[in-house]
């Protein structure tokens, strides 16, 4: 039996709790044949390296931008290995493209075409512990260094899990569980103990940072289990994301989520497919997540998000085709739903906003729950506001 862990980078942030990883990794290898963890890079690391970019240049080229941004992972992994070596735990450790992570050659938000981990089974079937590098693969055509976007270490740990079989992934983290709410926001958020593959796409997709949405999409489509829980104790409850569990009709709110940032971009005088393709083919600019398009006589126009590099990135290009007008400083706060949409909630909602002196200015429903587009500074009490449909 094997079992799949990825740990994220505050968890990971000093020699300290990295020895105390370790620690954990060797009590837990006895139950287990194999074992892979994928570590991200150690705490802000990959903010740093992104800093360091700015301050060279305001456009880096993509390619040396996925050298640079991959290097925090590979720290980390280096010396979680070393570690476990250290208590007699023995440990090797990979790159992503060391690991047979097959990309396209989308710098920035690659994605895997396949896996080919001749040596990690190698290495596993000498019983060694195989420390992955999260985030990274490589083209197999170019050998270039790729990487699968902001988040992405999620995404290699789901993928690992697929193509090993296992039970499930552990996803491990700083908190004891998923929360209903963002807690430094609103202080009554409740753990969510468990959810389906269908929730947790809808959450991830708008906004809730606890896995990347690509990953919970993949997670998803092949529906591999995924446990989140606290990483310094194994025995907490955590949450587990499982096959739907049936509710039939008894329709509730149960998450808050939020992007923080989003962007609306109105793309004067050209046809949707021209606007599809500035937004979507390019070689310069990563492509940002698109929430929503309205097309309108002669003009199409656009909610994006992303981090702050791909949205700004993007609009540079947008504008470098022509006319464009976008408009910053917006947030989306969305009610998640299970069970079923009840009749009564986008009502509810609206009148929650509405008594907070909360106006938005767009609202988008699907069958997850309903969206509403406020004003970034409105952001903090919608969330607060809306967090109160849930039953505690």
């Amino acid at each position: 039996m094997i079992l799949i862990q990825k740990y994220g980078g505050n968890t990971l942030s000093n020699a300290e709790k990295i020895k105390g990883i370790a620690k954990r990794i060797k009590a837990q290898k006895t139950n287990f044949e194999s074992m892979i963890v994928v570590v991200s890079a150690m705490g802000s690391t990959t903010d740093e390296l992104v800093e360091l970019a700015k301050a060279i240049t305001n456009h880096p080229n993509r390619r040396e931008y996925d050298m640079l941004v991959s290097a925090g992972e590979r720290v980390s992994m280096s010396l979680l290995s070393m570690s476990l070596n250290d208590i007699d735990c023995p440990a090797v450790s990979f790159t992503g493209s060391q690991a047979g992570i097959m990309t396209n050659s989308d710098f920035g938000e690659a994605r895997i075409q396949e896996i080919k981990p001749i040596r990690i089974n190698a290495e596993l079937g000498r019983g060694q512990v195989v420390v992955l590098a999260g985030f990274q693969g490589v083209n197999p055509e170019t050998k270039d260094v790729t990487t699968l976007g902001r988040g992405g270490s999620d995404t290699t740990a789901v993928a690992m899990t697929a193509h090993f079989k296992a039970k499930r992934c552990e996803i491990l983290k700083d908190i004891q569980a998923v929360m209903s709410a963002d807690p430094s926001i609103e202080k009554s958020a409740i753990p969510i103990d468990t959810m389906s593959h269908k929730e947790l796409r809808a959450m991830t997709y708008w906004g809730a940072e606890f896995l990347h949405y690509r990953a919970a999409e993949l997670a998803s489509a092949l529906e591999i289990d995924i446990f989140f829980g606290p990483a310094d104790n194994m025995n907490a409850k955590g949450t587990l994301v499982t096959r739907s569990q049936d509710m039939y009709e008894n329709p509730e709110v149960f998450a808050i989520t939020s992007h923080e940032r989003v962007m609306k971009i109105e793309l004067p005088n050209i046809s949707l497919k021209t606007s599809m393709k500035r937004l979507t083919q390019s070689t310069e600019a990563p492509t940002p997540q698109i929430l929503d398009i309205h097309t309108k006589e002669n003009s199409t126009e656009v909610l994006i998000t992303g981090s702050n590099e791909t949205l700004q990135s993007k609009l540079k290009e947008i504008k470098a085709y022509g006319e464009c007008i976008d408009e910053d400083g917006y947030s989306t706060v969305t009610a998640i739903c299970r069970g079923g949409m009840g009749t009564d909630f986008p009502q509810k909602m609206v009148t929650l906003l509405e008594t907070a002196q909360i106006h938005p200015t767009q609202i988008l429903f699907d069958s997850n729950g309903v969206s509403f587009l406020i004003k970034s500074e409105n952001r903090e009490k919608a969330i607060q506001a809306l967090h109160s449909l849930i039953q505690k």
